[in-house]
């Protein structure tokens, strides 16, 4: 694996070494605060009009869902108002789109949902880096931007958007989180990744197991997963967080067959997804005919049906539908 960021960079590399260290304090992805609210609702929504992103990334969880075939058409005006009542009702809001950045009204949006945190892919932040003001003006202190090491096998936003992004925003005096989509190509990748995040100043990281949505193609399978977690662990010891090092996440898609912490996912319960569709589904990688939940009318969300584990608890939802899903296909 080539070096993150290349050695040419070097000069620039330590100025963003020395803005990480300054935003050291502030590790730990916000969406986090989120997510331990008792009631939290994920609201999926899609820009009015095609272009529907700037980027198309492969095992995209909202353009590849069933539920995109029903999509309800919605302007910016009322995925505002539908964002107010769910705050009425006492929702946690998660905004999930697939770029918020091309919204007229994104400031907006990320106020009414109180959202400390902005996701993307990076490419407008390069394009357009004073939207970052009007972010910030919104709440917003943290960027967190998907990060493709080049070893995935998937088709992302290339590698130096994404870290330039990250160099933007660091300069404008945000938090920079970076996400990496874990695969049978990188699982063991893990402590070159860290090392390379952290060499463009990126010092919360978070792992996401890829799920595959429409049955083909490859998940990491129990050894894969167990190697990851060793390499993850050996990755906190050699950058501990503080100091020079970094805040190292595996998020819940992971599961937790391999975590030191009991791990048990609360999907269907909180939080839940309102999809594209107006259908409520038990997370963002469920939004099948098969999982849908409840349904979401002018603003309020109401659930009829309980969803259960498919699998072993401890294990990822999602990994484990998706899985059998898969399995039955090759049957």
């Amino acid at each position: 694996m080539r070096p993150e960021p290349d050695e040419a960079a070097n000069g620039e590399r330590t100025a963003e070494v020395r803005v990480g260290e300054r935003m050291n304090s502030q590790q730990g992805f916000l969406v986090n605060q989120k997510l331990k609210q008792p009631k939290v609702a994920v609201f999926q929504f899609l820009p009015p009009s095609k272009p529907y992103c700037n980027f198309r990334c492969s095992g995209c969880y909202l353009l590849e869902s069933e539920g995109i075939a029903g999509r309800v058409k919605k302007s910016e005006g009322q995925i505002i108002m539908e964002m107010k009542q769910l705050r009425t009702d006492d929702f946690s809001v998660l905004p999930s789109t697939t770029e918020l950045l091309m919204f007229n009204r994104f400031a907006e949006m990320l106020e009414t949902c109180e959202s400390k945190y902005l996701l993307t892919n990076g490419r407008i932040v390069v394009e357009k880096p004073a939207l970052l003001l009007d972010a910030k003006a919104a709440g917003v202190e943290q960027l967190v931007v998907t990060i493709n090491t080049g070893d995935s096998g998937l088709v992302l936003p290339v590698r130096d958007v994404a870290l330039q992004a990250a160099r933007i925003a660091l300069g404008a005096g945000l938090d920079v989180a970076g996400r990496v989509r874990v695969t049978p190509r990188n699982y063991d990748k893990v402590v070159e990744i860290v090392g390379g995040c952290i060499g463009a100043g990126v010092r919360t990281i978070q792992f996401i197991r890829n799920l595959v949505l429409n049955g083909t193609g490859e998940m990491l399978n129990g050894e894969k997963l167990r190697i990851f977690f060793e390499k993850l662990d050996e990755a906190r010891k050699r950058y501990p967080l503080g100091g020079s090092g970094a805040y190292l996440s595996a998020s819940g898609s992971l599961g937790g067959v391999y975590r030191k912490k009991a791990f048990r996912c609360g999907a269907g319960k909180s939080p839940v997804t309102i999809g594209v569709d107006n259908n409520i589904y038990p997370c963002i990688y469920l939004t099948q005919a098969k999982n849908v939940i409840g349904r979401f009318e002018n603003g309020r969300i109401e659930i009829f049906q309980e969803f259960k584990n498919p699998g072993r608890e401890d294990e990822c939802p999602a990994y484990n539908w998706l899985k059998a899903k898969q399995e039955k296909l090759r049957e």
